[in-house]
């Protein structure tokens, strides 16, 4: 279970502004979790996120970490 707090977070990138000590993320750490396109998942340092929520009268918020070893882009054309 995760925990939902009510609040209305800076849209600037960064959770300083939320109490992620007091939060209980959704977490993406198992390779049942995660489909990368590839078959080389070799744990959480390879790819694995936390992803928090807070809510306000009229917005749902979700911020997240995200770790990846290595960044790739194969897609071109795109703004």
């Amino acid at each position: 279970m995760i925990t939902c707090y009510r609040g209305t977070p800076a849209l600037d990138g960064d959770l300083s502004d939320w109490n992620l000590d007091a939060m209980t993320p959704a977490v993406l750490d198992a390779a049942q979790q995660l489909y990368t396109g590839q078959t080389s998942w070799t744990g959480v340092a390879d790819c694995s996120a936390k992803f928090y929520l807070m809510w306000d009268d009229t917005n749902i918020y979700i911020g997240a970490e995200v770790e990846d070893d290595k960044l790739s882009m194969t897609k071109s054309g795109g703004d």
